[in-house]
């Protein structure tokens, strides 16, 4: 007889000790991606509006459901108050945005509240390195609702997160 055939004990102890390691790695995987699978929470579904530029002697703000722009007093230059806020209607089904004159953004009605009317509301996300190991941080704007979240795609005036300025959400 073989010494395998001698001491089955040993064979089990081998196969255990490589199958646990197995089975904590799928048990792991399972509790990460199945919970999105079977998540019923429905998607995101009504569109919002947002500047990207600081404009120091504007004021954007939603009123009574419209977009109000006020020209501050700026009397030590008078050449911001000449620039027009850039304005982007973002799409949450395509997650992408398109540019909205000041004209027709004001034609919209319009909710400045934080969550949208399905729940979901605009973060901003902010990220570090792992641990102390990496010096990289990183802010991206989100939408999420709690159990669902998604990066936005935005339009940022010289890719600066801090441009981003919600306006509100469209009502229709």
């Amino acid at each position: 007889m073989t010494q395998s055939e001698k001491s089955p004990q040993k064979n089990w102890s081998l196969i255990l000790g490589l199958a646990i390691p197995i089975l904590m790695t799928l048990f792991i995987a399972a509790s990460i991606y199945l919970p999105k699978v079977f998540d019923k929470t429905p998607s995101a579904t009504v569109d919002f509006i947002y500047s990207t530029k600081r404009y120091y002697p504007h004021k954007l703000e939603v009123i009574n459901g419209k977009l109000e722009w006020e020209i501050l007093e700026n009397k030590n230059n008078s050449s911001y108050s000449k620039q027009i806020p850039k304005i982007y209607l973002h799409n949450v089904t395509t997650n992408s945005s398109k540019e909205l004159s000041l004209e027709d953004a004001q034609k919209l009605f319009l909710d400045n509240r934080r969550r949208a009317p399905d729940e979901y509301a605009v973060e901003l996300n902010r990220h570090r390195g792992f641990f102390l190991f990496n010096g990289h941080s990183s802010r991206t704007h989100h939408l999420g609702n709690g159990h669902a979240s998604q990066k936005l795609n935005l339009e940022y005036f010289n890719d600066y997160y801090y441009n981003f300025k919600f306006l509100g959400w469209v009502i229709e």
